[in-house]
């Protein structure tokens, strides 16, 4: 198999993982077996986009992070009436914004472990 085959084989199965757990959580909330409403939300498929296109780029596009951290936010404020949108949205763009910053350097690197050349 070559790595190309082998990428687009692990992203089947994850979007087939990701299928059967929303289908299963739709079943039990027919069912009648309680599921918290922010789990199916939209918020939650903003924050499972985010993670499959990291997944799927290795985490090297800024957008990945921006989506997680626009779905987190506005998951908490879902989850939590405590917090407020703003309190958690400037906080987590930062720290996106740092993780992104951080691989894109490392991704600099050759292969011999040199520096990244600027």
């Amino acid at each position: 198999m070559t790595p190309e085959n082998t990428s687009e084989l692990s992203e089947k199965k994850l979007t087939g993982l990701l299928l059967i757990t929303a289908g299963s959580l739709l079943l039990m909330q027919n069912a009648g077996i309680y599921i918290p409403n922010w789990i199916l939300s939209w918020p939650m498929l903003i924050t499972l986009l985010g993670v499959v296109s990291g997944i799927r780029h290795r985490f090297s596009r800024l957008n990945s992070y921006l989506f997680i951290s626009v779905g987190l936010a506005l998951l908490t404020d879902r989850i939590s009436n405590s917090v407020e949108f703003h309190q958690v949205v400037v906080p987590l763009i930062f720290t996106a914004i740092g993780f992104y910053l951080i691989i894109k350097r490392n991704q600099g690197c050759n292969k011999l472990g040199q520096e990244p050349q600027y």
